[in-house]
């Protein structure tokens, strides 16, 4: 997903919204140094998330629009 919010109108910046699973942690570092290996370099996120679910549409697609609501909502929060 792409967080625009420093930069409207401009190129969305790469942010990662990641569901543990239960027990689990998430170390950040060893995210992106996986992610590096695997993807270009402009699409290691700058932010990662921890969300509980992925909100998906009602055929089942992930929803970005409720996905971009949530992440906003969390950072309103802090």
């Amino acid at each position: 997903m792409g967080d625009d919010r420093d930069q409207p109108g401009r190129h969305l910046r790469p942010l990662a919204c990641v569901v543990l699973v239960p027990g689990e942690s998430l170390d950040e570092q060893d995210l992106r140094a996986h992610l590096a290996g695997t993807v270009a370099s402009w699409w290691i996120p700058e932010r990662i998330i921890v969300v509980d679910e992925i909100p998906k549409t009602a055929t089942g697609k992930f929803s970005k629009v409720s996905l971009r609501a949530l992440v906003q909502g969390r950072e309103a929060a802090r």
